[in-house]
């Protein structure tokens, strides 16, 4: 498994949270909404619910559409 494969989802948030420091909006609370919208999605995922489902969900968690914490 090459590098990029396993470290595919921290490069995500990194490129995520380097967008949110350029543009000044520079907000800690950041990391914490993708940490919980982790936590959140490993349970429903564990569940057995399909990839759409989790994608869906994380928008809506992340969006605060759903309220859940």
């Amino acid at each position: 498994m090459s590098i990029l494969n396993r470290c595919s989802y921290t490069l995500i948030a990194a490129i995520g949270m380097n967008l949110i420091i350029i543009t000044s909006n520079i907000d800690v609370s950041a990391g914490a909404i993708i940490l919980a919208v982790s936590i959140i999605l490993a349970a429903i995922g564990k569940l057995g619910f399909e990839l759409p489902i989790l994608l869906i969900s994380a928008s809506l968690i992340g969006a605060d559409l759903i309220p859940c914490l």
